[in-house]
C-alpha cells in the first residue's frame, strides 16, 4: 500500500476516533508492548513508516484515544457479529479488520464515560455481540502498567474495582486478576520520546 493511501487511512481513523491525543502500542512477537502516550496526529503520521516496519516484522499495532473518552472497543468480532451490531443500532465509529474475518469495532457513546463504566459497557457489548469481554480488562491493565502501576497494584484494582462475579468463585476471580496483572506487567515496556 502506498504511503499516501496509508496516511489517508490513518488520518480518517484518527478523525473518526475524535480525540486530540492517542496512545500507540506496538506488541512485538516476543510479547513486549512498546507504548507511546499522548501522541497527536502529526506525531503518528511521522511514525507511520516505523509502525509499518514493526507490523511487517510481525508486531501488532494498537491505537486508542488517550485518557477517558467516548469510545468503547469491542474486539474479536466476526463479520456476522458486525452486521448484527449494526442492525441493532450500533454503528461503529471505526471498524478495523485486524486479520481475515476478525474485526475490532470502536463505538461512540456521544459522551465521555469514566473508566469503570467504560469497561463495564465494553464488556457487556462484547458479551452481546460475541466479542472478547476480557479485552476490556486487559486494555485497562496494559494502560495501568504502562503508567507505572505494579503488578500487585493492578491485581488489587481488578479485584476491587471490577465485577468479576461471572468469572466464578473467589478462587477463580483471584486467579483471573493475578493472570491479567501478570500479563500486563510482562507485556508493557514504556517508551519515552
Amino acid at each position: 500500500m502506498s504511503a499516501a493511501i496509508t496516511e489517508a487511512i490513518v488520518r480518517e481513523q484518527l478523525k473518526a476516533m475524535g480525540s486530540d491525543a492517542f496512545d500507540i502500542g506496538v506488541l512485538r512477537q516476543n510479547g513486549r508492548m512498546l507504548l507511546r502516550e499522548r501522541w497527536g496526529e502529526q506525531q503518528i503520521i511521522a511514525a507511520v513508516a516505523w509502525l509499518k516496519h514493526e507490523n511487517a516484522r510481525g508486531a501488532h499495532i494498537f491505537v486508542r484515544p488517550h485518557g477517558e473518552h467516548a469510545l468503547s472497543l469491542i474486539d474479536d468480532l466476526t463479520a456476522e457479529a458486525v452486521v448484527t451490531m449494526e442492525a441493532s443500532g450500533f454503528e461503529p465509529a471505526v471498524l478495523v479488520e485486524t486479520s481475515p474475518g476478525n474485526f475490532q469495532a470502536w463505538l461512540n457513546h456521544g459522551r465521555v464515560l469514566n473508566r469503570e463504566l467504560s469497561t463495564r459497557v465494553a464488556r457487556e457489548l462484547a458479551r452481546r455481540f460475541g466479542g472478547d469481554p476480557s479485552s476490556a480488562d486487559m486494555a485497562w491493565a496494559l494502560h495501568a502498567a504502562s503508567r507505572g502501576l505494579s503488578e500487585q497494584e493492578i491485581e488489587a484494582e481488578i479485584l476491587h474495582a471490577r465485577d468479576l462475579s461471572k468469572k466464578g468463585g473467589i478462587r477463580q476471580q483471584l486467579e483471573y486478576a493475578r493472570r491479567t496483572a501478570e500479563k500486563a506487567a510482562a507485556r508493557t515496556q514504556p517508551l519515552h520520546p
